[in-house]
């Protein structure tokens, strides 16, 4: 609120910021970062990310009620029914973004 930055560390110690790497090692770890996150249930995520942007602009009543919308929506994923086998069969997941 004051407009003052912080360094990386400290972002990461006020929980602004996920981890801190060293500026050599930045493209390497945001490109192992975007492999996870594509090799994840991508329908799922996007839902969360969607809820997450909206939230700034709903109130609490309407993100409870989208919230409700899309976990019917995540239900309804085949990627729910291989992350369930996965997990079961102590197997890496094979999601497929459907």
């Amino acid at each position: 609120m004051l407009g003052e930055g912080c360094a990386g560390q400290e972002a990461v110690d006020l929980g602004l910021a996920y981890r801190c790497v060293p500026a050599a090692e930045l493209d390497r770890e945001a490109t192992a970062l975007a492999a996870r996150l594509a090799a994840g249930p991508t329908r799922s995520l996007g839902l969360s990310k969607r809820l997450l942007n909206a939230s700034f602009e709903t109130g609490l009543a309407a993100s409870l009620e989208t919230e409700g919308h899309f976990q019917a929506l995540a239900t309804t994923a085949s990627d729910l029914v291989e992350g369930m086998t996965a997990f079961r069969e102590k197997r890496d997941a094979r999601f497929t973004g459907r």
